[in-house]
C-alpha cells in the first residue's frame, strides 16, 4: 500500500508493549513512518522507565491496533460525535506514550469511525475482547448476527467509539 504513490490510504498504528525492546520490526516500523510521513503514523504505549521502577501500572501484552482510512474516505454520518485526532506526526524517534491503551486514549488517536475505514485489531483474547466486544469471543457471527449471514454488532471501546462491525478485523 505505501509502495504505491497512487495510492492515498492512511494508516495509523497504535502498537502496545511491555518495553521498547518487545516491539516487533520496530526498525522497519519507525523507517515506514519516516518515508511515508503523510501516510503512515505510528504511536507506541507502554510503561516509562519510572513507572516500571514503581511498580505503578501493569501493561497488556503486545498489541496492535491499525486504523486504514482511503483518501476517499467520507463520515459515516453527519450526526458523528467522534471528535477529530490530534496530530500525529511522527517524531525524530517514535517515542513511547506511557500508561495503557484505553478507550480515551483511543478517542484521541484513532481517526473517527468513518465510511471506509478498517480497525484491524491483534493481541490478547483479553484485549481484544475489550476492544471489540463479545463479537470477538464468536468470530463476530453469534448474538445478534446469528443465523442472518451477518456479523453482529461490534462492542467494547471500538463499537462505543462509533466502529460498525464491517469496519473491524482481528487476529
Amino acid at each position: 500500500m505505501l509502495s504505491d504513490p497512487e495510492d492515498e490510504t492512511t494508516i495509523t498504528l497504535v502498537y502496545a508493549s511491555r518495553s521498547d525492546d518487545a516491539v516487533l520490526l520496530r526498525t522497519e516500523i519507525d523507517e515506514a513512518a519516516r518515508t511515508h510521513p503523510t501516510r503512515f503514523s505510528v504511536r507506541y504505549i507502554g510503561p516509562s522507565t519510572t513507572q516500571l521502577e514503581a511498580d505503578q501500572i501493569a501493561v497488556s501484552d503486545p498489541v496492535q491496533a491499525v486504523t486504514v482510512n482511503p483518501a476517499n474516505a467520507t463520515p459515516a454520518s453527519p450526526a458523528s460525535t467522534h471528535p477529530s485526532p490530534a496530530p500525529m506526526a511522527p517524531t525524530a524517534d517514535n517515542e513511547t506514550l506511557a500508561g495503557r491503551i484505553d478507550k480515551p486514549l483511543l478517542q484521541q488517536l484513532l481517526p473517527p469511525p468513518i465510511d471506509g475505514s478498517v480497525v484491524l485489531v491483534c493481541g490478547p483474547s483479553s484485549l481484544v475482547g475489550q476492544l471489540c466486544g463479545p463479537a470477538a469471543r464468536d468470530g463476530g457471527v453469534g448474538g445478534a448476527g446469528q443465523g442472518t449471514g451477518q456479523r453482529a454488532p461490534i462492542g467494547g471501546w471500538l463499537g462505543d467509539l462509533g466502529y460498525r462491525a464491517e469496519q473491524v478485523e482481528w487476529l
